[in-house]
Formats: C-alpha cells, sequence, structure tokens
C-alpha cells in the first residue's frame, strides 16, 4: 500500500514539476538563444586557458573532478540545455537532498522575507533545467540552499545588501550565488575566481540568464575588473590582478582548494574584505585540509557556528 502511494505521489510531483517547467520556459525563452549563441565558443576559450598553470591551486580530488565535467562539456560538441540534470554536475554542483535540511531553510527564509521577495528571489531559470523541489517557489533545493547562505549571513552580520558594492567569491559552481546576488542588487560588482572550466560554465549560464553584455569574462591578463558586471576571473590570471572586495564569500570551495590558495587569500587579506561568508569542512583528511582557513578564524575570533544538518562542517561570518 505504501509502495502504491509513494509511486502515485512521485506521479503527481512529476506532472506538477512538468507544469513549473512549462512555465520557466514560457517566460524565459529568450535564455535558450542565448545558451545556443554562447556555446559554440565554450571548446575555444576553454582550450585557451587550460594552456596556463594553475597546479598549485588545485587538489588531487578536484583535478579528477575537472577531468570528468570537462568530458561531459566537451563530448560530441556539447550542446545540452539541461546540463544541470547531468549526474555528476548534480553531484559535484547541485544539492537535491531535500527532506528536513530544506525544510528548515525554507522555514528560516519565510521567517527573514516578505512572500513576495521571496518568491522573486528563489524563482529558477529556464537554462540548465534544474531539478525543481519546491512547486509553490518554482524553485531546486539549491538555490533554496544558497539563498539560505545569504539571508543567515545578512541576519547574523546586521548588514544591508545595499551597502555591499563589491563582492569576490572564489570557487562559483555553475553561478547561481552570483545570480541570486545580483537579483538583490544588480549594482554590484560580483568577481567569481575559478578553474577556467568553471569559469567557462559560469559564463554560459549566467550569459543565458543576463545576456553577455552583464558578463564579463576575463580571457587574458591584459582585461580589467567592470564596475557593476559579473566578473568572471579564472585562477590562471588571479595573481596579476589586485581585488578589492567589502565582502568575500566562499561556501566550501576554498577548503577544497590548496593549501597555496587558502594562505595566499589570508595573506592578501582576503583582498581587503571588510566582511567574510565562509563555509567549509572541520576534517582534515588526505584529500581535503581546511587548516589555514580554520586556524585563521580562531586567531581572529571570527563567528564560528555548525551547519544545521551538515554534519562536520561549519559556517564562519564577520
Amino acid at each position: 500500500m505504501k509502495t502504491q502511494i509513494y509511486k502515485l505521489y512521485e506521479k503527481i510531483r512529476k506532472i506538477r514539476t512538468g507544469g513549473v517547467r512549462d512555465y520557466l520556459r514560457r517566460k524565459k525563452s529568450y535564455q535558450e538563444n542565448n545558451f545556443n549563441k554562447s556555446i559554440p565558443l565554450f571548446s575555444s576559450q576553454l582550450n585557451k586557458l587550460e594552456s596556463k598553470n594553475i597546479k598549485k591551486f588545485i587538489l588531487p580530488l578536484w583535478e579528477e573532478n575537472n577531468k570528468r565535467i570537462r568530458n561531459i562539456f566537451l563530448n560530441n560538441n556539447f550542446n545540452d540545455f539541461s546540463f544541470l540534470r547531468n549526474p555528476f554536475i548534480r553531484e559535484t554542483m547541485f544539492i537535491t537532498s531535500e527532506g528536513s535540511l530544506m525544510r528548515s531553510q525554507l522555514a528560516f527564509l519565510k521567517s527573514k522575507l516578505n512572500k513576495e521577495k521571496l518568491k522573486y528571489l528563489l524563482e529558477e531559470e529556464y537554462v540548465g533545467n534544474p531539478i525543481i523541489s519546491s512547486i509553490n517557489y518554482k524553485t531546486s533545493h539549491n538555490t533554496i540552499h544558497n539563498l539560505f547562505h545569504i539571508a543567515l549571513y545578512l541576519d547574523l552580520i546586521k548588514t544591508n545588501p545595499s551597502d555591499i558594492k563589491d563582492i569576490v567569491e572564489w570557487g562559483g559552481g555553475y553561478g547561481n550565488l552570483a545570480r541570486i546576488f545580483r537579483k538583490i542588487n544588480s549594482n554590484q560588482t560580483y568577481t567569481i575566481i575559478d578553474l577556467p572550466l568553471f569559469s567557462c560554465i559560469q559564463w554560459i549560464y549566467l550569459s543565458s540568464v543576463f545576456g553577455e553584455e552583464n558578463i564579463n569574462f576575463i580571457t587574458n591578463d591584459k582585461l580589467k575588473i567592470k564596475e557593476g558586471k559579473i566578473n568572471l576571473l579564472p585562477v590562471c590570471f588571479l595573481e596579476k590582478f589586485k581585488l578589492n572586495a567589502d565582502l568575500f564569500i566562499s561556501t566550501w570551495a576554498l577548503s577544497e582548494s590548496s593549501k597555496y590558495s587558502q594562505e595566499y587569500v589570508i595573506k592578501n587579506n582576503w583582498f581587503n574584505a571588510k566582511h567574510r561568508l565562509l563555509a567549509f569542512q572541520n576534517h582534515i583528511d588526505k584529500n581535503l585540509d581546511a587548516s589555514p582557513i580554520i586556524d585563521f578564524a580562531k586567531r581572529e575570533n571570527l563567528k564560528i557556528f555548525s551547519v544545521k544538518h551538515l554534519d562536520g562542517n561549519s559556517y564562519s561570518f564577520d
């Protein structure tokens, strides 16, 4: 009996999430046009950037992940508009756990944002065809998870989003956090530092959403960071740039980078950021070692607390 009820529930859910997909397609069909315009340049941009040496920035774990994701995007002249449905891309860049974690995050967001604002910020994009986890909010768990980081930070630090003019994010996934921040404040200068492959993925995704004119892709070290744009800075050019930020963000990406990366960010004073929003693993093993971040947070008496429902992980805000 329980199995039959579950199957019926899943059938209804599939129909209803299909309705959300149709809504997003009708409302945001321009994203497919933008995607198709950009995707032919993907491999040439990536090949150019991959000629640069980034060994000191990357751990073996992410070298392997990078190879697998690269193969997905370059396989058979990749043009898959629904790339967020790929199992390995979901595993490395997209949260779909739902359950108690999503319910607690959504409850917090409801307590901090009015319904119309929350609906606006949570509404998904058509590009990527993300898995819909909340039909009422037309959104994925990943977007709930990302907005939760932002709302929790703003609540604890009592910071007004309009006071944050410049953001530097270390490791931006496919660009979802940057997308949400731009919906909150479209005048911000937002810079994502990442591996060349991920900079290319962010370029495809964010250009599809906002148009190429709002995305500044740094493809050589002669280009400049542009104010009021989302800037994509591949890590191979990082040491050629002097960055300044009001807020530095890294949700797990810096703790999954090399010790050199962590020490570089700390040595450069978090790019002169007045504030930090960090999430990282507490454990240290042969694959991951966040000790430079943990030691810094303790030494500077930053606020450190556990991530609810994610054992062995911490936030650090200031």
